[in-house]
């Protein structure tokens, strides 16, 4: 039997190389296929519930209620992550400068601040970009479900 991947000597720690293709780190095929799988989840099941919710108000248009809850799901996707990455950024206060003496030295101590707990680290550890990718895959279903029904 073939597997998708397989371990090499080269790759880095904890990656997987895909066939022919350059080495994947592991949390990158995490990030990813946790992203599809959520949007395909919610892309099944939230029409099936708002459906059932529904009953038979509305047997003439389940398709449209479909691609509806699927476009409102990435939309609101998409702006909660954006939501997400504004709301992330430190900012500098008062209280900062008062207790650093000086607005150089608080600059300094932000910056320390931030390089000791190693910077911005890699996408697939923030949250806000996952739901920003799932809301991008959930548009993606959207209007593959627009191209098939319409």
């Amino acid at each position: 039997m073939r597997h998708a991947y397989r371990q090499s000597a080269e790759e880095p720690q904890g990656g997987v190389r895909l066939r022919g293709g350059p080495a994947v780190a592991r949390e990158t095929l995490v990030f990813w296929g946790s992203a599809v799988l959520a949007a395909a989840a919610f892309a099944v099941v939230a029409p099936l519930l708002l459906l059932q919710g529904l009953g038979s108000m509305v047997d003439g248009d389940r398709e449209r209620i479909w691609m509806l809850t699927v476009f409102c799901g990435g939309v609101m996707a998409l702006l909660f992550g954006a939501s997400g990455m504004l709301g992330a950024t430190s900012y500098m206060t008062v209280r900062d400068v008062k207790d650093a003496g000086s607005v150089m030295e608080a600059i300094k101590r932000q910056h320390n601040r931030r390089t000791d707990r190693g910077g911005p680290g890699p996408y697939t550890r923030n949250f806000a970009i996952w739901v920003i990718a799932t809301g991008a895959i959930l548009m993606g279903i959207y209007s593959a479900l627009w191209l098939t029904l319409r």
